[in-house]
């Protein structure tokens, strides 16, 4: 079996087998940037597989209609010395056009749905900037509205918006957690990053990594802005902040916006309440170092091994 089906099969696993377990490793939060790093290097593992594999493939047709048989192309894929049906030079032409055509098809539905996203943001910035009253800081603005809610949405230039309502509900110590919490997003540049996953799991709706990566993603990055405002601020505004705007969840406009209670807020409060004790961070980094170590160097390994 050569390189092409050994990654094709790795990409597989990656795909259709592995979402339950990242997600039992990383769902815990205890280090969500390291979580996030494992999800991505997963997609961006398969997709590179993937591709490497098609590449292979192409090459492999191409070689064999320079030859004049197919026979090499059989070998190439299949790692098979005597194949009983061997394809001639049209359908190995038609099955290589196929396979680039569809790989295609899908790295525009990406590009197409992750520019959509991006101006669907930045016109709910502009909006928000156009309809809501300015405050002390130009980034911020406060928009009428009798539901409590804080949220961050990207553009040029980029917006925090509060409402009314979230600004009534709010202490001072409350409202500069999550406006901390809003700035890690923005800095972080959280809201480009699940934008390029919500459009690639949307491109490839039946494979579960995808999907459900960009899901974990989405909470873990909830989960390293939290970090990031309880180090300014402390636990204990942002818990409260995040308790008094949970009932404004508007999962519809997530697409489009980071808000500081759209995601997962019970596991957040419970993490921020329970931390876990240095020994257990310690480990639960190595478990996740080693899982990262794993999904990237595995591609390499099967290039190695397979290649023949």
């Amino acid at each position: 079996m050569n390189g092409a089906v050994c990654l094709l099969s790795y990409a597989a696993v990656l795909t259709w087998l592995c979402p339950p377990l990242l997600q039992r490793i990383t769902g815990c939060g205890i280090a969500p940037r390291w979580g996030v790093a494992v999800w991505l290097s997963a997609i961006v593992s398969a997709l590179l597989a993937w591709s490497a594999a098609l590449a292979s493939m192409v090459v492999a047709a191409a070689r064999s209609l320079a030859d004049g048989t197919a026979v090499g192309f059989c070998l190439e894929m299949l790692g098979v010395s005597d194949p009983a049906v061997v394809p001639g030079r049209a359908a190995t032409a038609v099955a290589a056009l196929c396979a680039v055509a569809v790989s295609a098809l899908i790295t525009h539905r990406i590009v197409v749905g992750f520019g959509r996203l991006r101006r669907r943001s930045g016109e709910h910035a502009r909006t928000a900037r156009i309809v809501g009253t300015p405050t002390d800081r130009p980034d911020v603005v406060i928009v009428a509205a009798d539901r409590p809610a804080a949220y961050c949405v990207t553009g040029r230039p980029h917006a925090i918006v509060l409402t009314s309502a979230a600004v009534a509900v709010l202490d001072d110590p409350q409202l500069a957690a999550v406006l901390a919490h809003e700035d890690a997003h923005i800095r972080g540049r959280h809201h480009h990053l699940l934008m390029m996953l919500r459009a690639v799991a949307a491109s490839l709706p039946r494979l579960p990594l995808f999907h459900v990566g960009a899901d974990a993603a989405s909470a873990l990055l909830e989960m390293c802005a939290d970090d990031a405002a309880v180090r300014r601020h402390g636990a204990r505004p942002l818990v409260q902040s995040l308790i008094s705007l949970a009932g404004a969840r508007t999962p519809a406009a997530v697409a489009a916006r980071l808000g500081a209670a759209d995601t997962a807020v019970a596991a957040r409060v419970t993490r921020l309440a329970w931390r876990a004790s240095v020994a257990r961070r310690w480990r639960h980094r190595v478990q996740l170092l080693a899982t990262l170590a794993v999904t990237v160097s595995a591609p390499v390994l099967i290039g190695m091994l397979c290649h023949h």
